[in-house]
């Protein structure tokens, strides 16, 4: 039997963080649910594994305003990455982030074409 899951709770007592809490909890209780009946879960119970029981939030925080890498040490930069986390921290800092045709963040990325950006990236930052 799964451990009984902790309620989020409001960080202040605005409306909105009362709204988002009660949207967080039907959202973890929902999926819950779903994922309890869900087929893939079924075929994992039956290999002997485990199954996905809950979506896991964690790690919330404020937006806090950052100053720009250009305001704080006058230069230009940019990044080129495939996964939304890098460009997340980089458009963050004010970085410059870089389409690259083939960059997917995973083990089948294109090295060459990420290479070949930072090459001609180069000449421009």
């Amino acid at each position: 039997e799964p451990l009984p899951l902790l309620e989020s709770t409001p960080q202040n007592n605005s409306q909105a963080a009362k709204k988002t809490a009660r949207i967080v909890n039907e959202v973890i209780r929902e999926s819950r649910s779903r994922l309890a009946s869900h087929p893939l879960n079924k075929q994992r119970e039956k290999e002997g594994r485990l199954p996905a029981n809950v979506i896991l939030t964690r790690g919330a925080g404020v937006y806090e305003k950052v100053e720009s890498l250009k305001d704080r040490y006058g230069i230009r930069s940019c990044c080129i990455a495939g996964s939304a986390l890098y460009k997340g921290v980089a458009k963050y800092v004010g970085m410059e982030v870089l389409k690259v045709p083939g960059a997917t963040g995973r083990i089948d990325t294109d090295i060459e074409a990420k290479a070949k950006a930072a090459r001609q990236a180069l000449e421009e930052f």
